[in-house]
């Protein structure tokens, strides 16, 4: 079995409270985690890797300029890729340096930036749960989505013994491993409109035909516009789905919450024109207004 640990650098400010905060209401029965190392916040998860099931815990102190990755794997060459989808978990990639200067062009947003510095987006495990979630999550409360998932999750493989009784696992109630082919085929686990099931089969089937690479798919570029194929797939779901896969410059239109806190702090109006000075980062502003409305 494979184990490791390593740390991931991160430029600072890293408000790594924010992406836990982000996981914590969102967590998955079964395949996420979220609690303390000692003082410090960390969110574990299973994966399905390319040689088998994985399960990786991040955590980050208050000071830390890096996120510590363990990762324990059935098959050892998997370390690689276990740290390539925390990297993408994190926005590991995130340069605050660049980002906030362009989000302060936008004056309503200023305060936000200089109260929560170094914002990140947090990202997905990989392209078809996020596809999954975001066609569940459509038009319903975020605990209603996550109940919904959390019998779905009770379909999926079970972690592997040798996984199961490992440190990251046990303990903390991590025993399946998302397929996606699990929710595409059999369905009764969704409570909700047909039409809903309809699409959530059809925007797997999909994303299953895209060339994948880690969970993501090798070429993002028609991402949005592929998404939007599919029946029951509108702009919200597919921007939603973009901006979680990495896409930096993206609003999701018409989202409920982000309207409100957009109000709040005086952006009335077509938000994704409201914010246009902070291009090509949209998707920061996004994520603070996300913020500002789950602090209420």
């Amino acid at each position: 079995m494979g184990d490791l640990i390593v740390r991931i650098p991160v430029r600072q400010p890293f408000d790594w409270a924010g992406v836990i905060a982000w996981f914590r209401p969102r967590l998955i029965p079964g395949i996420e985690w979220s609690g303390h190392l000692g003082a410090a916040p960390a969110y574990a998860r299973t994966l399905a890797l390319s040689g088998g099931p994985g399960v990786i815990e991040l955590s980050c102190g208050e000071a830390d300029a890096a996120v510590q990755v363990r990762a324990q794997s059935t098959d050892p060459q998997d370390g690689a890729e276990a740290v390539a989808v925390a990297e993408r978990l994190v926005d590991a990639a995130a340069d605050p340096a660049v980002i906030e200067p362009a989000l302060m062009q936008v004056p309503e947003l200023v305060p936000a930036v200089l109260a929560r510095p170094g914002v990140r987006v947090p990202g997905t495990a990989s392209l078809p749960e996020m596809v999954l979630r975001a066609i569940v999550g459509q038009q319903v409360s975020v605990a209603s989505a996550v109940q919904q998932l959390g019998r779905m999750a009770q379909l999926c493989p079970p972690l592997p013994e040798e996984l199961a009784d490992g440190e990251l696992a046990l303990g903390r109630g991590l025993t399946r491993v998302f397929d996606p082919a699990v929710p595409a085929a059999n369905q009764d686990w969704y409570r909700g409109p047909a039409a809903r099931r309809a699409s959530i089969a059809a925007g797997l089937a999909m994303v299953a035909e895209l060339p994948m690479k880690a969970g993501q798919p090798r070429d993002q570029g028609d991402l949005r516009e592929r998404l939007l194929t599919v029946r029951g797939i509108g702009p919200w779901t597919a921007d939603y789905v973009a901006l979680r896969c990495g896409h930096t410059d993206v609003v999701p239109p018409r989202d409920v919450a982000l309207i409100r806190a957009a109000r709040r702090i005086g952006l009335e109006g077509d938000l994704a024109e409201l914010v246009s000075a902070a291009r090509p980062w949209r998707s920061y502003a996004a994520t603070h207004l996300w913020q500002l409305a789950a602090e209420g």
